[in-house]
Parts: C-alpha cells; structure tokens; sequence
C-alpha cells in the first residue's frame, strides 16, 4: 500500500515538474516575441493562429523595411521559426 502511494505521489510531481516546465517555455517564448514585436498577442501566436502570424510578421516586417538589417533578420528568423512563408 506504501508503495503504490509512493508511486501515485512520484508520478503526481512529475506530471507537476513536466507541466512547470511547459509553462516555463511557453512565458521564454512570450517573452521573446514580446521584445521583437512589443503588443503582439502572444496567446494567438503561440496557439498557431496561422493568420494572425502570417498577418503579424509581415505587418512587423513591412514596419521595420527602413530600419536596421539585424531587425529585419530578426522578422526572417521569427517567421522562419513559425514556419510562414514570405510568398504566403
């Protein structure tokens, strides 16, 4: 009986340490994306709202077309990741 409640107990943390995790990287991943596009809807983003990222980068990418080159590698690299196309 001791050892099935250690078993329930060890397999509850786990399950808690995996789920706190998750919620560690998806705040990394807001995070990130909050210091590229500062207001962007991060929850719509990370859910894989496939129109509001398409329609959030390019937005983003024609914003920043006059400004640095590491800014627009930065558009390129946040579109690559989210896997959006630029001939989308």
């Amino acid at each position: 009986v001791i050892e099935d409640a250690d078993s329930v107990q060890s397999a509850f943390w786990r399950e808690w340490k995996s789920k706190l995790e998750e919620q560690k990287n998806l705040a990394d991943q807001a995070r990130a994306l909050e210091e590229i596009i500062p207001g962007i809807e991060t929850a719509r983003f990370l859910s894989g709202d496939k129109g509001y990222v398409r329609d959030t980068v390019f937005a983003f990418i024609d914003s920043v077309r006059h400004e640095k080159r590491h800014i627009l590698q930065n558009a390129l690299k946040l579109a690559d990741a989210y896997g959006i196309s630029q001939f989308e």
